[in-house]
């Protein structure tokens, strides 16, 4: 079983829940302040196949990022499309519950999405486990994660839209930055569920996203690969989470 404290964030208020609109949508109030945080690059939920939750408040809706300053960047299919209690992808909203601290978009199971107000990071096709193919970083980038999606599914049903528009049933997903950006930005490896081993994050680190890749099953193959919060070196993990950084200064 796979248990992950972190994720669910303790907001649980009657006042936080009067403050979502009959729509789901979150709306102004005292108590809530959104795109205080001056995100240059996030990752959100971009839709669920099941109800979304901010925290553990109730159902709510992210509005994603004004696509006049936030560009798509790649979305990512996380979850089996079960509707369960087990979380797979917690998503930067950009809002924040004054009392208690930011407010967080939790799924089950449906589509994380990289946004950004430029290009400097992109979600691409890694490998296509069906069609046999490789692809390499663009020119002037560099891998810094990589996840794999699908376990191998042979539907045809996309898991991946990369930010070249290419899509993938089943196979692997890098996250590439310009080498110019390189250690601005990274994603670490939060939780390693076969080692039930979570690590917090760096003082230095400032959050905007998490997602989770394998299903729990433990063997030697790797589902995800990021950053070592311990050693800063690359680590690949079987089941467990991946959180996406913004290095501060």
């Amino acid at each position: 079983m796979r248990i992950q404290s972190w994720v669910i964030r303790a907001v649980t208020s009657v006042v936080l829940a009067a403050c979502v609109s009959f729509s789901g949508q979150l709306r102004a109030s005292p108590y809530i302040a959104c795109g205080v945080d001056g995100a240059e690059y996030r990752v959100v939920v971009y839709s669920s196949d099941c109800d979304l939750r901010v925290t553990n408040a109730g159902p709510i809706r992210d509005d994603l990022p004004n696509a006049n300053v936030y560009a798509l960047l790649g979305r990512w299919h996380v979850g089996r499309s079960e509707c369960n209690r087990y979380p797979n992808g917690v998503g930067h909203t950009g809002c924040w519950y004054t009392a208690t601290g930011r407010l967080d978009v939790v799924i089950n199971s449906g589509w994380m999405a990289l946004y950004g107000k430029g290009r400097d990071l992109l979600v691409i096709a890694e490998h296509d486990d069906i069609a046999g193919i490789s692809y390499r970083a663009p020119a002037g980038y560099v891998k810094i994660a990589s996840w794999h999606v699908g376990g191998g599914a042979t539907d045809g049903h996309p898991r991946l839209y990369d930010a070249y528009g290419r899509t993938l049933s089943s196979g692997w997903i890098a996250l590439c930055i310009s080498e110019h950006r390189v250690g601005d930005f990274d994603v670490l490896v939060e939780r390693d569920d076969c080692a039930n081993r979570s690590f917090a994050l760096p003082s230095n680190a400032k959050w905007f996203g998490s997602w989770h890749v394998g299903t729990g099953h433990c063997d030697e193959y790797p589902r995800g690969v990021g950053l070592s919060v311990e050693s800063r070196l690359g680590v690949a993990i079987s089941s467990g989470w991946l959180t996406f950084v913004e290095w501060k200064e």
